[in-house]
């Protein structure tokens, strides 16, 4: 299908790289030849460092976790097929306090949802097997473990008729890519709550919609 991830992408791979490599004052380019292929190049101004300096990364205050720690440490699900994104996602989500399990292919996702109960699921819409739809529909369908947890779609298709489809499929929100941090712990103090007098997901039906005043935006 359309949303099954067994041959290419979209294209949009090259943009994202561009966007990251000027951000980084470096330069990107191609040599194509006819019949033969096209190699990518990139150049980083950048050096050498020491293991000890990544160990002293530090995460900004503006978007550290500020409520009061739980007795209870959430636990999140993500399911992406790119090993590269998926290190990213554990690497956030680390950063910002949270426990976090993955899963490669729908099957591995199908398997750990039915298998362990999760606060909240990053659902990627491109799997190898299957798609985040199918998935979604499936989990809300089953009326049993996971099917209240909210879903967010981790996907670029980010046009309205595209978040009219995750709405129909079961799925809560969107997280768009390239991630941030900032746009991740902003949907996860949406959709996850860490006060103490109150629950630690949303729960009953309106788990199973998109609040209508952010499913458009």
């Amino acid at each position: 299908t359309r949303y099954t991830r067994q041959f290419g992408g979209m294209g949009l791979g090259l943009a994202i790289c561009r966007q990251f490599v000027q951000l980084l004052d470096g330069k990107i380019w191609v040599e194509s030849e006819l019949g033969k292929g096209a190699t990518f190049f990139v150049e980083l101004p950048v050096g050498l460092i020491e293991d000890s300096c990544i160990e002293n990364i530090t995460i900004p205050e503006e978007i550290k976790l500020t409520s009061e720690p739980s007795l209870k440490q959430p636990q999140f699900l993500s399911v992406e097929d790119n090993p590269i994104n998926q290190k990213m996602m554990q690497f956030m989500l680390k950063n910002l306090g949270y426990d976090v399990d993955v899963a490669m292919t729908g099957k591995e996702a199908i398997t750990k949802i039915t298998a362990h109960d999760y606060d909240l699921i990053f659902m990627d819409i491109q799997l190898p097997d299957n798609n985040g739809y199918e998935i979604t529909q499936n989990i809300r369908d089953s009326r049993e473990r996971n099917y209240r947890t909210p879903i967010i779609a981790l996907t670029a298709h980010v046009y309205p008729h595209e978040k009219l489809l995750f709405l129909k499929s079961g799925m809560n929100d969107v997280l768009a890519k390239p991630l941030s941090m900032e746009s991740l712990q902003q949907l996860i103090d949406t959709w996850w709550t860490n006060t103490p007098n109150k629950p630690k997901t949303k729960t009953g039906d309106d788990c199973l919609l998109i609040p209508a005043e952010t499913s458009l935006k």
